[in-house]
């Protein structure tokens, strides 16, 4: 074997039942050592083993022995998922599995049914095929080198190839790697590692171009970055409004290079068909767009892709489309309506500003009276100075309520743009399960909005949930 060749790590499996021929095997473990296959060989006993805690072995070990014998597979720990686990891994090539028929045992009847069989002529360590159990065990040792020695080479070449892999770190790296080893342990890092290039590289070109193309791709592809998926719904939002308000410009020129400037920008638009009519109609047919067999988008990107979809699908889109627009609409105008609530607020600072004056007066007064009445006047001007302090607190809670509540209006606008163009990749990649996360989303932002609706002064002024229900009903009537 090549120097630095990796050495394996085994386990032997056995029953105390079978613990005269573990005994007699571990010398034959030991030449496995001594030829430098084994780096190391643990000995466990069926009875002792914790399922939960074998499960973080099959990740260490390269070679799992099995000595073969009633006692070990009608004890119930075989029958634990973590074998079954350990044989699927075996099949995945991730390590070896052998079994070493110590007695005789239908292994087909077995969870060890798939692994390696070992002697390989089929008859048990103690049949009367061998002249002594040493001539089963030599041959069982003869089998296990050969089997050592091909796993340690493999094991060598994964781990140049992940170390390559590594060396490059591409895309293209990982994903040659994935090719040649698809269930090995790295294999999980390596997708890992590739998604996270892939998800990078995207984001990149998205920023680049700018395009509703091209952060449509960033969204259908990775999922990984939650705010940066965010950010590219919320940019898709942004661009399209961007577009509203460059034709609404450009629609009212009258001269080409506006429209000419528009079609540049917004390449896929919604008003791309009528950008080249009005071009068409500059140029007076001296010059062809794009040729006779041309024909424009009908919409702006997502929703020209959306075409494609079934009929009942695209008619439930467009619908909780028109559900996010209203819902939108609705909030500006909420946002419109409050605008100027904070200013009204002041003036409830009037009355405070009475009670203080008025507490000022009576403390005056009352030092110029004496004995009882200066008393009287003192607990009088507790009083009021208390319900003042209990009214300026109220107020600064109710303001800042208010305060939290526009702040919550405001995003929910970015939700809704960002949840809207979610809602029309999940149609067109065909996920059901984002569609039902999205529109409860949405449904929890109507709920809260309608009932800030309900909101004015006095209803966070004046504490305890019984006086706001019916200060709420009082004001939905």
């Amino acid at each position: 074997m090549p120097p630095g060749t990796p050495k394996l790590k085994a386990v032997l499996v056995y029953s105390q039942k079978d613990q005269a021929f573990k005994e007699q095997f571990t010398d034959y473990i030991q030449q496995l050592k001594n030829v430098q296959h084994l780096s190391d060989c643990s000995f466990q006993n069926i009875e002792s083993i914790n399922p939960y805690r074998f499960q973080q072995t099959l990740q260490e070990v390269d070679l799992f022995l099995f000595t073969c014998s009633v006692s070990l597979f009608v004890h119930p720990n075989m029958q634990a998922s973590v074998f079954q686990r350990l044989v699927s891994f075996h099949q995945m090539k991730r390590l070896r599995a052998v079994t070493i028929a110590f007695r005789p045992w239908e292994l087909e009847k077995t969870v060890l049914k798939n692994v390696i069989h070992l002697p390989e002529n089929g008859h048990f360590v103690k049949s009367t095929n061998w002249d002594t159990i040493d001539d089963a065990c030599n041959h069982i040792l003869q089998s296990l080198c050969k089997l050592c020695k091909e796993w340690r080479e493999k094991k060598a070449q994964l781990e140049q190839a992940w170390k390559q892999a590594q060396i490059k770190n591409t895309i293209e790296g990982f994903e040659a790697f994935l090719k040649l080893y698809p269930h090995s342990w790295y294999s999980k890092e390596a997708r890992n590692q590739a998604n996270v290039l892939l998800e990078a590289k995207l984001w990149e070109e998205a920023n680049e171009k700018e395009s509703l193309e091209a952060y449509y791709q960033y969204l259908s592809v990775t999922t990984l970055n939650k705010d940066r998926l965010n950010e590219a719904a919320l940019k898709i939002a942004e661009i399209e409004e961007d577009e509203e308000r460059s034709w609404k410009f450009t629609a009212d020129q009258k001269r080409p290079e506006f429209f000419f400037r528009h079609k540049a920008l917004f390449f896929e638009g919604a008003h791309l068909e009528e950008t080249n009519d009005r071009i068409r109609h500059f140029v007076e047919g001296h010059i062809a767009l794009a040729g006779k067999d041309y024909k424009a988008p009908e919409n702006h990107y997502l929703l020209n892709e959306a075409k494609r979809l079934p009929e009942g699908e695209f008619f439930s889109l467009m619908s909780y489309l028109s559900y996010c627009g209203s819902l939108r609409v609705k909030i500006e105008t909420l946002l419109e309506d409050r605008k100027w609530d904070p200013v009204f607020y002041t003036l409830y600072f009037i009355p405070i500003g009475a009670l203080f004056g008025l507490g000022l007066w009576q403390w005056f007064t009352g030092k110029s009276q004496e004995g009882g009445v200066y008393i009287a006047s003192i607990f009088g001007n507790a009083i009021v100075y208390g319900f003042v302090s209990f009214f300026i607190y109220r107020v600064f809670k109710t303001f800042s309520n208010f305060f939290k509540d526009e702040h919550f209006l405001k995003e929910s606008i970015n939700v809704i743009k960002r949840h809207s163009t979610k809602l029309r990749v999940s149609f067109l990649t065909n996920d059901p399960r984002m569609v039902r996360k999205i529109l409860s989303v949405l449904d929890h932002h109507d709920q809260e909005v309608h009932k800030i609706e309900k909101k004015n002064f006095l209803y966070n002024l004046i504490p305890g949930n019984h006086l706001r229900q019916q200060w709420g009903k009082g004001g939905a009537a």
